[in-house]
This record gives C-alpha cells, sequence and structure tokens, in this order.
C-alpha cells in the first residue's frame, strides 16, 4: 500500500512539475513577447524622432534660403535705385553744362 502512495505522489509531484513548466514557458514567452514589444516601440519612436528633425532642419534649410534671396532682392533693388541716381545725377550735369555753355556762347 505504502508503494502505491509512494507512486501517487510521485505522478502527482510529475504533473504538478509539468504544470509548473508550462506557467514558466507561457510567462517566458510573454516576458518575451514583451520585450520584443517595448524594443518595437523604441525603434518606432527613435525613426518618429529622427523624421521630425529631418523636418525641422528642412525647414530652417527652407527659411535660411528665403531669407538670402530677399537678402539678394533687397540688394539688387538697392544697386538698381544707386544706378538710377547716378543716371539722373549724369543727366543734370549734362544738362548743367549744356546751359552753361549757351549762356557763355550768349555772353559773347
Amino acid at each position: 500500500m505504502k508503494k502505491f502512495a509512494i507512486m501517487g505522489a510521485m505522478a502527482l509531484a510529475f504533473v504538478g512539475c509539468n504544470e509548473r513548466d508550462t506557467a514558466i514557458n507561457e510567462s517566458a514567452g510573454a516576458q518575451k513577447d514583451q520585450i520584443n514589444d517595448s524594443a518595437k516601440a523604441a525603434k518606432d519612436q527613435v525613426g518618429n524622432d529622427a523624421n521630425a528633425e529631418k523636418k525641422r532642419i528642412e525647414a530652417d534649410k527652407d527659411a535660411a534660403k528665403a531669407r538670402v534671396e530677399a537678402e539678394q532682392q533687397k540688394a539688387k533693388a538697392e544697386v538698381k535705385a544707386g544706378d538710377a541716381e547716378l543716371d539722373a545725377a549724369k543727366k543734370k550735369a549734362e544738362a548743367d553744362a549744356e546751359a552753361a555753355r549757351k549762356n557763355a556762347e550768349a555772353a559773347k
């Protein structure tokens, strides 16, 4: 009878070990899934952060380009205005010289 009791206890212990092993394996699988999910989320976040930084850099580059183009247009306008002033001054000087010449001829 003791033999049957020992055999029964061993069978129960064996079943308990199998159940415990199954529980451990399931827990390990869940932990592995959780780690993989966390790693994927971190990788996705890094990708999102990199894309956001790339967009910010592109926007900064576009803004800088627009500022440079505006400064170039302003400089061109200033040069054009300066050229117009020089042309006007040249024409005035030529007109003044012509008037002085005519006055000098008339005074003779």
